[in-house]
């Protein structure tokens, strides 16, 4: 009896937002501004069961009887944002992912993840094996195993830039802000019971092997967050543009008529 819960869930989120232009002078023909915000929640529950119950002959002649469940769900979620002005740049990424809570409203979720309240419920992300009431002979063996290898993986990676140029009074303001809140909740429960009130004949036996019961969890949870966050201004009364301006005559024109009469080859 076998049970395995492969559920996955992929998240992507990406988020770009770029401004350019303003004035020669600040003040001065308007503003360069970019704002970009993005508020992401992926919620998962999944189990794996498997169980033997109120089975009154179970029996493996020369075999093993084995009970199993494996959850090896995955949650993955990625989030990314590069956000870019001449002038002011302002970036906000809120980020809630769970996987084995119940899902809550994103309210309880930001208070939680603040403050630390521990609002969310556990749906535990589990696996869960077990013999109930049940008359099981294996002559190879018993095994009644659980093993919980759910996993969660989350990244955050955020570029938030301001570089203004002008003659004079450039000012350049980046601004950024993340809350990401990562939770798992996982559980293995692996066991043999009788609860029927009054004693019966019901039993677990191996007559060459062993009974083996056994729960393992083990499960991950990784996050990572990189911010990245840069402002610089560039005030050079025009001689940047003066620069830009000479370089791109010469690259664009390399003869005039004060040339005289030069030599060509092929592709001047």
């Amino acid at each position: 009896v076998k049970a395995v819960e492969m559920a996955s869930l992929t998240s992507t989120g990406d988020v770009g937002v770029s401004s350019s232009g303003g004035g020669s002078v600040q003040g001065d023909k308007g503003d360069s501004v970019a704002v970009g915000a993005l508020i992401v929640v992926n919620t998962a529950n999944a189990s794996a069961l498997a169980t033997v119950e109120q089975s009154a002959d179970v029996t493996a002649t020369g075999g093993r009887v084995t009970v199993q469940a494996d959850n090896i769900a995955s949650l993955d979620a990625q989030l990314d944002a590069a956000i870019s002005s001449a002038g002011d740049s302002v970036g906000v990424l809120i980020a809630f992912n769970t996987l084995g809570y119940e899902a809550e409203n994103i309210l309880f979720q930001t208070v939680d993840a603040l403050i630390g309240t521990d609002i969310g419920d556990k749906s535990f992300s589990d696996a869960e094996a077990w013999i109930i009431d049940s008359d099981v002979a294996g002559q190879a063996g018993v095994t009644v195993t659980a093993t919980n290898s759910a996993e969660l993986t989350a990244r955050i990676g955020t570029d938030v830039s301001s570089d203004p140029s002008a003659f004079q009074g450039a000012e350049a303001m980046a601004a950024q802000g993340v809350l990401a809140s990562n939770m798992l909740a996982g559980a293995a429960n692996a066991f043999i019971d009788d609860t029927d009130a009054t004693p019966s004949g019901e039993s677990v036996t191996s007559a060459a092997g062993m009974v083996r019961v056994a729960a393992s969890d083990e499960v991950v949870l990784e996050s990572q967050t990189l911010i990245d966050t840069g402002a610089s201004r560039t005030n050079d009364l025009g001689l940047g543009l003066l620069n830009n301006l000479a370089q791109e005559l010469l690259d664009t024109y390399q003869y005039t008529t004060e040339s005289g009469s030069p030599a060509l080859v092929f592709g001047d």
